[in-house]
């Protein structure tokens, strides 16, 4: 379905992907950038977002202005928002970045990283010993 910039007043987060590419939360759908557009070279207007669900069939779109501050909604998802997955998300690009800025072991980020998220957030985390090996392989990566 087709909606006509739809704006809401939802809260917009910038979060990094698995790649470190971008990835835009926004409630409860998370979206990865697809392009930039630019009616001149010079001057970025408007960067358009497509939702991580495309292999569901998925066409979701949504637009921001460069800065991530108003978010318009193109075109509508086919499936419910999932805002555990979306919390999920931020939870662990949290993480991610406390670990190559500290030295605290992976367990102890994990733990205390875990403790602020609500229990359907819980649930739909992958396992700790999963999460530990992530924080371990980014800190080698950064810290050799």
């Amino acid at each position: 379905m087709y909606v006509s910039s739809r704006e809401d007043n939802y809260d917009i987060k910038l979060i990094r992907t698995q790649k470190g590419g971008q990835k835009l939360r926004v409630g409860g759908y998370q979206y990865t950038r697809q392009t930039d557009n630019c009616p001149l070279k010079t001057e970025r207007t408007t960067i358009r977002w497509r939702c991580v669900e495309r292999t569901a069939r998925c066409h979701g779109t949504a637009m921001t202005d460069t800065e991530c501050r108003h978010c318009s909604f193109v075109i509508e998802h086919n499936h419910a928002n999932d805002q555990a997955a979306a919390e999920c998300a931020v939870m662990v690009d949290s993480m991610k970045m406390r670990t190559e800025c500290s030295r605290d072991k992976p367990g102890v980020i994990v733990t205390e990283g875990i403790q602020g998220l609500p229990d359907m957030a819980r649930a739909a985390l992958p396992s700790s010993s999963t999460i530990k090996r992530t924080l371990r392989n980014r800190r080698s990566a950064h810290h050799p």
